[in-house]
């Protein structure tokens, strides 16, 4: 993964990829380290979401970004870990938070 993380160029993220034209309200945020001649650099990124999201991103250097989020998406199987828990969950309603406004429930029978 840290090869194909290279080969799409994420170690040449600056801080010319912050986009402050565009402000969110209370939005989700991707943070970013970067391990560099013994320094962590980080950077911070709202509303950036893998392209699975529909959510699909028109400015270029955003556009980069996704496509590193969607490479980590994939790679972890986000989705399918959460599937495995909750296939062994006992029976109930559960409820899980994403972000500081969007909850959601189900119930397992």
């Amino acid at each position: 993964m840290i090869a194909e993380l290279n080969h799409l160029e994420i170690d040449k993220v600056d801080k010319t990829y912050k986009n402050d034209s565009v402000v969110y309200l209370d939005g989700d945020a991707l943070q970013i380290k970067l391990l560099r001649n013994g320094i962590i650099d980080k950077f911070y990124f709202s509303e950036i979401y893998p392209a699975k999201s529909k959510k699909i991103e028109n400015m270029p250097k955003m556009i980069k970004v996704q496509s590193w989020v969607t490479l980590i998406d994939q790679e972890f199987a986000i989705d399918d870990i959460f599937a495995k828990v909750k296939s062994k969950l006992h029976k109930g309603e559960y409820c899980y938070s994403l972000g500081a406004i969007y909850t959601q429930c189900f119930t397992v029978k």
